[in-house]
């Protein structure tokens, strides 16, 4: 199997994502497979164009290592939001919350927040203006 960006990576096997459920399982993930979320990503990935791929990369990095280096953000449509920190040539470091259905990944939200907690405040002030 390749390695890096563009590989095909196989997720937890035998996971509940065939029966329709969000996890990070049942299915393979590549960059390819990470779309963004509209509102919560537009005005970072216009500013800083190179983000997109580096989002994608780390995405497809995290799910090569089991999503080990992530941490739980929340529930977003019914799906566990995981969140981990993404450096960028143009941005800097940033902070990304993603949500894994079957064999894709959605970015929902993207922010300089670094501070954990911060992020998660943010993230739910965030989520809350997007459900009242």
């Amino acid at each position: 199997m390749k390695k890096g960006l563009g590989a095909k990576v196989p997720l937890c096997p035998g996971s509940a994502a065939a029966a329709g459920t969000c996890d990070e399982g049942g299915g393979v993930l590549n960059a390819a497979d990470v779309s963004f979320d509209k509102r919560g990503c537009d005005k970072a990935l216009r500013r800083w164009p190179d983000l997109r791929v580096r989002v994608a990369a780390a995405v497809e990095t995290q799910a090569q290592a089991g999503f080990f280096h992530c941490k739980g953000a929340g529930r977003w449509r019914g799906c566990a939001l995981k969140e981990c920190r993404v450096n960028s040539r143009d941005a800097g470091s940033v902070r990304i919350a993603f949500s894994v259905e079957g064999g894709r990944a959605t970015v929902v939200y993207i922010t300089q927040t670094l501070v954990r907690r911060d992020f998660l405040r943010e993230l739910d002030r965030f989520l809350g203006e997007a459900h009242p």
